[in-house]
């Protein structure tokens, strides 16, 4: 996957985690650690970072909104919904960068 894409991808993957955040009333770092996320310290805004860090971002923060989902006290369907798409987002994301 070219760079600009994956940084796409990343921005999207954090909007969902944001959007999540808002409409459930809920904070990802009061369900999982962000740390692992937080410690690569790229970001969807960090351009200038190499497409490898956001590679890495992107898998670590796919896996954190799975997990956080699979936390939160929401509709078992809504949840399945939001873990698919977090993972379909994480595979396309991985499939692309082996190109």
């Amino acid at each position: 996957m070219q760079k600009q894409k994956l940084i796409h991808v990343h921005a999207l993957l954090y909007e969902i985690k944001t959007h999540i955040e808002e409409n459930e009333n809920i904070e990802f770092a009061d369900i999982v650690s962000m740390s692992a996320y937080n410690d690569l310290g790229t970001s969807p805004t960090d351009i200038h970072k190499g497409r490898e860090k956001h590679v890495a971002a992107v898998q670590k923060l796919s896996e954190l909104v799975v997990e956080g989902v699979e936390e939160i006290d929401i509709d078992e369907n809504r949840k399945r919904e939001m873990v698919n798409n977090a993972k379909e987002t994480e595979s396309r994301a991985i499939q692309q960068s082996i190109k």
